[in-house]
């Protein structure tokens, strides 16, 4: 006998171990559903989930059935089944909070439901209880609005739905009557527009300026102390002061003689994007000019150090005559939501960045917003929110985990690099994302233009383990992880890239910190990446440690009326080794002159060397701040040090490319591949510069598992890379000539044993005389 999915989901519901279940993945597994069956299902984990401490409201069941959403029916009866269910659990209804949460439940729809009331109350049985049943409904044609009234005074109506669980179920609402001469201020009360945790909006009239407006009055009960009131009026007096034609401009703010507050803003007549996105997606290029005018109205409020922290569709309008997106409730919602969550998070869990989810308050700045807008994009373009769930806390964790399903695979006509441009935006690190949204908005306006993405024009060339340099700029970024924006720059090359070219001191840094382990490619990262994309405009001077003749040098740029100029010092570690650092020393004096509009400097140093480093830049009165003049480079994670390998192969002609570049490996190829990098890894990270080493090593013989073997496997590499440049038959022979010297200097560099290696330093004169000492002089057999 085939099983009944309700009966199975009833059945879920009674194995406590499960509890509640997931409706999201049951509905997965039974994807061929008749809607109806989805609805029975989504109503009995309606009614049961309200009686346990984890209840889903209509707006999250619409997420998980978005097609509940297009029929006003389905959606009145998960409407009802909610209010049934919360009445269930005592709690005091309020109409305007329906009708704020579903505007397109009209007169006619609530008419339906009072006219179910009418036919019951005609066969009521005396069984009924008196709390349950109202007065008679007033007849049709006199029944005023519900969605449009205020709760002066209160009624109730009890109403009745017959379901697909072969039950009746009884709900008595309660509905507001006429709205009598409700003022703030100046502003007549017309009608309420919305209601949530925060309090109510209302359509307003202003009778002074004669024009409608909206009129937002928080809940008296959120302001636990005097000074949160004060608070709350100065965040929206600062509000006030953003001027941008994409951003609702707030009117007015004050209290009235009850005290209650209130905040007075422009009226937007049209739906919100979340109902947009419901009745009619836009097309593409709308969405991608939409979102590139919020993106900039961002922007501006970022400027200003205010961020929303509740991006979302609920919270853009779109005016109706002119189809313009108009961004609401900036600022306020921060206010809002802090003191409500006890500053811990605030937003809305599927539109949260995650930081937001994390509870790291603290670390929210524009590029959290940028996250969110990114989520907004992605609902626009697929119409789903790319994290769901059964419970907040389930959406929660998939934000901060769980990867986003490209929204391709979603919709395969939107277009990839509106997909590009999403992904970005939600980035888990926040150092991959935008890191302003200004630059998301660019990126949107270029697709609309029409321009193409640059993409890498050759194949890589190896230098074995040297450094890359402008030469290899033209390959140098595939290897580099990290998203792309539409010039294909990573963020590590974009950050520095954006901030060297910029010539206002006010926005850039006097001296930057290039941060990360040996091996890590922080050289080539400058040398390959950065310096050959700067603007003809920047002047870069590539340094080794420097000498006393710098001070004049930099003192001459700045006071000339040259190009901006800026200085690279590679492998400062050696700098910092053999001098101290004191605020008089030749190398701080000189960086002084680096003012960050004529002239900066970059500084690259071992992370080894983190408080030399540290006592440097306080020597040079400069602080060191992330995202500003501070940045590391890392190892590659396991999947992008695998991709690097693979065009190691390539390279040397080991591993097959097709002609669209698609890779194609054999079992034994791919084996190779992942016994390498798991090899290398530690803590799962990879130093990139090891890959370059084993694929010098092999660069001659096959890419199998058994090539790896001969050589020790990875851990063998670096002994069999030494034995094989100076000691083989195969060997250069100038190789071979100093290979005394070669193991001199490495018995040198190598301290004495139960010592840390790292910091073992030596200078080249120290290096230079252990050739000829007879402690580091041994022979070969020794």
């Amino acid at each position: 006998m085939p099983s009944n999915p309700i009966s199975d989901y009833e059945s879920l519901w009674r194995d406590t171990s499960i509890r509640p279940p997931n409706l999201s993945g049951f509905l997965k597994q039974h994807q061929n559903l008749e809607l109806e069956d989805r609805l029975a299902i989504a109503l009995l984990d309606q009614r049961l989930r309200w009686a346990t401490d984890q209840p889903l409201v209509v707006e999250d069941y619409l997420q998980v059935i978005p097609e509940l959403g297009y029929s006003k029916h389905l959606k009145q009866q998960l409407v009802v089944g909610e209010i049934q269910a919360r009445r269930n659990r005592n709690e005091v209804l309020q109409a305007d909070e329906f009708a704020s949460r579903f505007p397109d439940l009209d007169e006619a729809t609530w008419q339906t439901l009072q006219n179910q009331e009418t036919d019951r109350s005609e066969s009521r049985d005396t069984e009924t209880s008196p709390e349950q049943v109202s007065s008679p409904a007033k007849p049709a044609e006199s029944k005023p609005n519900p969605l449009s009234q205020s709760l002066d005074s209160i009624r109730t109506v009890t109403v009745e739905l017959s379901g697909p669980l072969d039950s009746i179920r009884t709900v008595t609402v309660e509905l507001p009557n006429t709205l009598d001469n409700l003022r703030f201020g100046r502003y007549r009360m017309v009608r309420i527009l919305g209601e949530g945790t925060f309090g109510r909006v209302y359509l307003g009239i202003d009778d002074e300026l004669q024009r409608q407006v909206a009129v937002k009055i928080p809940r008296p009960e959120r302001f636990t102390r005097p000074q949160d009131m004060e608070t709350y009026l100065a965040e929206a007096r600062t509000v006030a002061k953003l001027e941008h034609p994409h951003i609702v401009p707030v009117y007015d703010v004050g209290r009235n003689d009850d005290g209650l507050i209130y905040v007075v803003s422009k009226y937007i007549h049209g739906p919100t994007l979340a109902e947009r996105i419901r009745a009619n997606r836009p097309d593409h290029g709308t969405t991608a000019l939409w979102i590139a005018k919020l993106a900039e109205a961002l922007d501006t409020a970022h400027r200003k150090r205010l961020i929303h922290r509740d991006i979302k569709p609920a919270n853009i309008l779109i005016e109706e005559d002119s189809q313009t997106p108009f961004l609401t409730d900036f600022g306020l919602a921060i206010a809002e939501d802090d003191y409500l969550l006890g500053a811990q998070w605030a937003g809305t869990p599927a539109y949260m960045s995650p930081e937001q989810a994390s509870g790291e308050g603290h670390r929210l700045d524009a590029r959290s917003d940028a996250f969110s807008l990114g989520t907004v994009l992605y609902e626009t373009l697929s119409g789903k929110t790319p994290f769901s769930g059964s419970t907040a806390n389930e959406i929660l964790q998939q934000v901060i985990e769980r990867a986003p399903q490209p929204p391709r695979q979603i919709d395969g006509q939107i277009p990839h690099e509106l997909e590009r441009i999403c992904l970005k935006a939600l980035s888990k690190r926040v150092s991959d994302r935008y890191q302003n949204v200004g630059q998301m908005a660019a990126e949107l306006r270029s697709w609309q233009t029409g321009l193409q993405p640059i993409k890498s024009k050759r194949q890589m060339v190896p230098k074995g383990l040297r450094s890359f340099d402008a030469g290899d700029a033209d390959f140098f970024l595939d290897l580099l992880p990290g998203n792309r924006d539409r010039q294909g720059l990573p963020e590590s090359i974009t950050f520095w890239k954006e901030r060297v070219e910029q010539t206002d001191p006010e926005q850039t840094f006097r001296v930057g910190l290039l941060y990360g382990p040996s091996g890590c490619g922080k050289s080539s990262l400058i040398k390959a990446g950065l310096v050959p994309r700067l603007s003809n405009d920047v002047i870069a001077i590539y340094v080794e440690p420097a000498e006393a003749s710098l001070r004049e040098l930099l003192a001459s740029i700045r006071r000339s009326d040259a190009p901006k100029t800026v200085i690279i010092i590679d492998q400062f570690e050696q700098w910092l080794h053999n001098r101290r650092v004191t605020p008089g020393t030749e190398l701080v004096a000189a960086l002084r002159h680096c003012d960050g509009g004529r002239l900066q400097a970059i500084v690259l140093v071992r992370d080894d060397f983190a408080m030399a480093a540290a006592r440097f830049m306080d020597a040079l009165d400069i602080p060191i701040v992330q995202g500003e003049n501070f940045r590391t480079v890392d190892r590659f994670d396991l999947e992008h040090a695998a991709k690097v390998l693979i065009k190691f192969g390539q390279a040397y002609g080991r591993l097959p490319e097709t002609s669209s570049g698609e890779t194609v490996l054999t079992v034994p190829q791919q084996s190779f591949i992942e016994k390498v990098v798991s090899g290398l890894a530690v803590d799962g990270q990879v130093i990139s510069v090891q890959l370059a080493l084993l694929a010098e090593m092999i660069k001659q013989k096959p890419w199998e598992p058994e090539t790896l073997a001969a050589v020790g496997g990875t851990s063998g590499i670096g002994v069999a890379f030494l034995e094989e440049t100076f000691a083989s038959r195969s060997a250069n022979p100038k190789h071979l000539q100093h290979a005394p010297a070669a193991r001199a200097i490495l018995r040198a560099l190598l301290p004495e044993s139960g010592n840390d290696i790292k910091g073992h330093m030596r200078s080249a004169q120290e290096l230079v005389a252990a050739i000829n000492d007879p402690k580091y002089t041994l022979s070969r057999s020794a």
